[in-house]
């Protein structure tokens, strides 16, 4: 679990990467060119058509961010369900080490028990259980906060980078709409075809650059995640080391009260 939310992050960059280098037809001409070819009807006059074909560009874009934005979505579900179903997966595995582990104490108390001779032997052998069994109680207790506390802001740190993700995509179509709505105004006015189209391959380069800086912030999000991960780490170190110390100290005390 304490990976998993790296690994969400690698894809996650993945997967805007594939959505940027889409994007990127938007600030080429490759796409326009064939506009400009000499075999296109000769009733268009040669200076009017890109404005002949602006509607054709803006569907083929519109159509790409909406296929690539509906993926990433798709995406974001698949990493929540594989990050869902792993947590699970180690919560059955907590749960049935911790059944092992009771049966074990169990049969540890029952064998210092049978050994157990004088009734300040049996006193200081029920003391010692009690006190192990509550120190399992605090260690366990804590194991739980802490990963309830991982989990929470793992989740936090996924859903603010597709969001933000999301948004850079939103802002991008936004952009992209009024670079298009902006050509259809110059072209209805009679502006050059070709100065409306340098114009507006300018104006889709600035929201592409504005996608590609909004797409590398959410990076830091991975940064946080590490953070996390680091934090509950050390978390589910302290609740064994302070288990330990106790039972150590319990340990030793049985010992002496049994002459060991």
């Amino acid at each position: 679990m304490v990976n998993q939310s790296m690994e969400a992050s690698k894809k996650t960059t993945k997967m805007t990467g594939l959505l940027l280098g889409s994007i990127m037809l938007l600030g080429t001409t490759a796409p326009l060119a064939p506009v400009f070819a000499a075999s296109h009807p000769v009733s268009t006059p040669a200076n009017q058509e890109f404005c002949a074909n602006i509607e054709k560009h803006a569907a083929t874009i519109d159509q790409k961010i909406t296929e690539l934005t509906a993926k990433l979505d798709t995406k974001r579900q698949e990493h929540k369900t594989k990050r869902d179903a792993k947590r699970e997966e180690r919560k059955i595995k907590v749960t049935d080490r911790r059944v092992v582990q009771d049966q074990k104490r169990e049969e540890v108390y029952a064998k210092l028990r049978e050994s157990a001779q004088t009734d300040e032997q049996k006193t200081a052998v029920e003391k010692f259980v009690s006190t192990v069994e509550a120190a399992v109680a605090t260690r366990e207790n804590a194991v739980n906060v802490a990963s309830n506390k991982h989990k929470t802001s793992i989740n936090s740190e996924f859903d603010a980078r597709w969001n933000e993700t999301n948004a850079a995509a939103a802002a991008l179509k936004t952009a992209r709409d009024a670079a298009f709505t902006k050509g259809r105004t110059d072209c209805a006015a009679g502006v050059d075809s070709k100065t409306v189209r340098t114009n507006l391959h300018a104006d889709l380069k600035v929201a592409r650059q504005a996608y590609r800086d909004a797409v590398k912030r959410t990076g830091a999000h991975g940064e946080v995640a590490k953070s996390i991960n680091e934090e509950f780490k050390a978390d589910l170190k302290k609740a064994v080391d302070e288990y330990k110390a106790v039972v150590s100290a319990a340990r030793d005390e049985l010992k002496a009260a049994l002459g060991q």
